[in-house]
């Protein structure tokens, strides 16, 4: 037999955690792109992308409905930026 699962219970297992914007910080919809987007702009794979969100390696997504996670491309800009400066300069 099987157990029936709730949609709340299946929604608390997979849904990533939410971030906070800052009162007054407006977000454009062109702003928003899609896990492939955000896999394609690190050059990664989209599982790693989300390796990476669990292991809060990397900013996690806005959740926009039950089957709907998005990023701002600011942010991700942002992340992106900083793991640059993290870099170390072995060329002297």
């Amino acid at each position: 037999m099987f157990r029936a699962c709730t949609s709340v219970h299946i929604l608390q297992r997979h849904t990533p955690p939410l971030i906070k914007i800052k009162k007054g910080e407006a977000m454009q919809k062109s702003d928003l792109i899609t896990r492939k987007e955000v896999s394609s702009i690190l050059k990664v794979s989209e599982s790693t992308v989300i390796r990476w969100v669990k292991a809060k390696h990397f900013i996690p997504p806005f959740v926009l409905g039950p089957n709907r996670t998005v990023w701002s491309k600011s942010a991700v800009m942002a992340w992106l930026e900083k793991q640059k400066d993290n870099i170390v300069d072995w060329v002297e």
